[in-house]
């Protein structure tokens, strides 16, 4: 890969509470996509429908993801269970992050 199509500065990575896995984001062949680095197989992968998110969070229990799209005005979660992205929050917001309970 080269730096035109990934820039190391551009990266925004989070750890799963029990390191086995990177989530990240970044400039990947001229888009911003969400993705997830295995660090037992070393396998990394695009979330489908991640395009044009960043600043991924997993969650404690590391069954979702929150990101925010560039206009900064939703947070979006990937529900690793359903394989899907839904609305989580509308009307701006600042970068994600969670909670333990």
């Amino acid at each position: 890969m080269s730096p035109e199509q990934a820039r190391g500065e551009d990266l925004d990575v989070a750890l799963t509470p029990d390191r086995a896995k990177i989530v990240f984001s970044g400039l990947f062949f001229g888009a911003i996509a969400v993705r997830v680095l295995d660090m037992k197989t070393h396998q990394a992968s695009t979330l489908p429908g991640s395009e044009g998110l960043y600043s991924p969070r997993w969650s404690p229990d590391e069954r979702y993801i929150a990101a925010m799209p560039a206009d900064h005005l939703s947070v979006m979660l990937y529900d690793f269970k359903n394989q899907h992205w839904a609305d989580l929050a509308t009307g701006g917001a600042g970068s994600p992050n969670w909670e333990a309970a």
